[in-house]
């Protein structure tokens, strides 16, 4: 159970990263696009870290310091993004 904790540990580090990164270079820069499937992927993300406590039998990554900066930050930044694409 250890090592399939270190690999989704590390996939969610590496989405919410790149997920950041890509949001960050289109608002800011104008470069590239924003992906609607990373939108909705976010947003499951963000729907299962707050029902975590009813997951049952799911390694408990979404507290981990790795994986919760990172998708708090490309949250962050995609609810920045629709605000801006509204205004």
């Amino acid at each position: 159970m250890k090592r399939i904790e270190i690999v989704l540990i590390i996939a969610y580090s590496f989405f919410g990263i790149v997920t950041f990164f890509d949001v960050f270079l289109y608002e800011f820069f104008d470069i590239g696009e924003v992906n609607e499937g990373l939108i909705t992927m976010a947003l499951a993300y963000l729907g299962a870290y707050f029902l975590k406590d009813e997951i049952s039998g799911f390694p408990n990554i979404f507290s981990n310091k790795f994986v919760k900066y990172p998708m708090f930050l490309s949250v962050i930044m995609m609810i920045f993004s629709t605000i801006k694409s509204f205004l």
